[in-house]
């Protein structure tokens, strides 16, 4: 009996290792609500996609879960590290607004970052001149059509009025609303912004990146990826080592995709020569659309 519970337990063990071992380095990456453990999945050749891995999915078996541990001690003593990631990129947001930059427009979505959108019902500053019929707003100027004795001006004034042609102070708010940017915009907005907005990582993976760098490097891709989750910015990867080998990770998502770019990203070894100017056209690029305002 004691070599049949044996033979059991390690047989779960074996099992469940893997998965247990997975799941707990994506809660610390993700947050324990990622949902990437389907426990209803079946795994196999005719499997259809899912969002999330079953229990005797290869990915549990993936060699980049092996560097996650020492990777995640590394990032939990960069405190510096932290600070400065939430002072990169810029954010389309009312809260703590800092300044004024355009943005491509954005669209209402439930499971959208919040970003800026205008609200009529607020009245925090004043952004210009406009025409209505509001005596709260209009220029003084309206006003003296009323201080003189001519009939023919008072009536020119409440003509305006009742059409909404009083000149008047355009007053303007705004109000974070969950929401995403709109891709392949034909204009930009000037919206209040604020730092903590897209990141988009250059990564230098030439042969003299290996070693202590090469790790180091790829502990400040994971918190670049937890902290851009955290926060639902936008965190890509463009991994470089001569200008014809500039590859794009991809944008790094809690989704069955993203994880298996992040653990190729992890499991690859260092190595070639150097030459940037390749990457920075490439990350250039990329800012042209829906990351224009990363860093």
């Amino acid at each position: 009996a004691e070599e049949i519970a044996r033979e059991l337990s390690g047989a779960l063990a074996d099992e469940w290792s893997g998965v247990v071992g997975g799941v707990h380095l994506l809660d610390q990456i993700f947050g324990p609500g990622h949902g990437l453990l389907d426990t209803q999945r079946e795994d196999g050749p005719g499997a259809a996609p899912a969002g999330g891995f079953g229990v005797r999915d290869g990915i549990w078996a993936h060699s980049g879960w092996a560097p996650l541990p020492d990777l995640q001690a590394q990032i939990s003593a960069m405190a510096e590290l932290r600070d400065l990631l939430s002072t990169l990129g810029r954010r389309p947001t009312s809260e703590d607004a800092d300044a004024v930059r355009r943005f491509a427009p954005r669209r209402e979505r439930a499971d959208g970052a919040p970003g800026a959108r205008p609200d009529p019902s607020l009245r925090d500053a004043v952004d210009g001149l406009t025409r209505s019929g509001n005596l709260a707003e209009m220029l003084p100027s309206e006003a003296c059509l009323l201080r003189g004795r001519s009939a023919a001006l008072r009536r020119l004034f409440l003509a305006r009025m009742v059409e909404g042609k009083l000149l008047s102070y355009e007053s303007t708010g705004w109000a974070d609303v969950p929401s995403v940017p709109r891709t392949r915009p034909r204009h930009r907005e000037r919206m209040p912004s604020a730092p903590g907005g897209p990141l988009i990582i250059c990564l230098d993976t030439s042969w003299s990146m290996t070693g202590t760098r090469e790790r180091l490097s790829k502990a400040v891709t994971l918190a670049c990826v937890s902290a851009a989750h955290a926060q639902r910015r936008s965190c890509r990867v463009v991994a470089f080592s001569t200008a014809r080998g500039v590859v794009e990770a991809g944008e790094l998502t809690p989704d069955r995709a993203g994880v298996e770019r992040l653990l190729d990203f992890l499991a690859h070894s260092f190595g070639g020569g150097t030459d940037v100017t390749g990457a920075l056209q490439y990350a250039m690029a990329l800012g042209e659309d829906a990351m224009d305002a990363a860093d």
